[in-house]
């Protein structure tokens, strides 16, 4: 099973949200992540949060629709975003539909969130449907398939973990070769590789440490 949790923020296209959304089972809004549903005529299967950003006609949607709500006091120890992640059944993966850009601190928070949800073992991936974000922790592995487009599509192997090193790191299916590779925090030596030309997918695994992989055009 697949869930796709929405969060409000800029720069998030209503079209590739609405074909990542398509492709999965349940569909949870984090607050004015409805506004982004709602334009995108994606079908919402529950709202979490406070509702201090959600606008009049996303509000007037919810009540039109019976969309069942949990709702949340804007005072609270945890985000809306990590209210709705954390009512996603365990043995789903996670399709995070977020902004990955505008605020700096919003972006660092959502990584590190996700880094977080990994190492507890959960498969999550984050998306404004243009980047994707990968999450790698200790023994792990990824694999992407069926990239549409792939050509002038930048792929980084980032460590996001200054405690760390990521070890025995291999890339499949890029077109500079990764074999057991030591990517040290703050190494920016494996970033912008692309995927093989004729390939439409790649694979990264590591053995020890932490990794995210960066999916987006090179324009960006």
């Amino acid at each position: 099973m697949r869930t796709a949790v929405i969060t409000g923020g800029p720069g998030i296209d209503p079209a590739p949200a609405a074909c990542i959304c398509g492709g999965c089972d349940k569909v949870f809004c984090a607050d004015s992540g409805v506004d982004l549903a709602v334009r995108a005529g994606i079908k919402i299967d529950k709202v979490f949060g406070d509702m201090d950003s959600i606008s009049p006609e996303g509000r007037q949607f919810i009540s039109d629709n019976n969309i069942p709500c949990e709702i949340y006091p804007v005072d609270k120890d945890y985000t809306d975003t990590e209210i709705a992640l954390s009512k996603v059944p365990e043995d789903d993966e996670i399709v995070l539909v977020c902004s990955l850009g505008g605020r700096p601190d919003h972006l660092l928070a959502i990584i590190n969130l996700c880094l977080r949800l990994r190492r507890e073992g959960r498969e999550i991936t984050a998306t404004d449907g243009i980047s994707d974000i990968f999450f790698l922790s200790g023994k792990d592995y990824i694999s992407v398939e069926g990239v549409i487009d792939p050509v002038g599509l930048a792929v980084s192997l980032i460590n996001p973990n200054p405690d760390t090193t990521a070890k025995n790191v291999t890339a499949k299916g890029l077109s500079y070769d990764v074999e057991n590779a030591e990517i040290p925090f703050g190494y920016g030596h494996f970033n912008s590789n692309s995927i093989k030309e004729g390939n439409d997918s790649f694979s990264v695994s590591s053995e020890e440490g932490e990794l995210i992989v960066v999916v987006t055009l090179k324009g960006q």
